[in-house]
């Protein structure tokens, strides 16, 4: 499966706000 531009950016925004909430190096 493919990874499209439109899929790696809500990945990306998705990981930012995961940053976000949970704080840096969390993951």
């Amino acid at each position: 499966m493919p990874i499209t531009p439109e899929k790696e950016k809500a990945l990306a925004a998705a990981m930012s706000q995961i940053d976000r909430r949970f704080g840096k190096g969390s993951i």
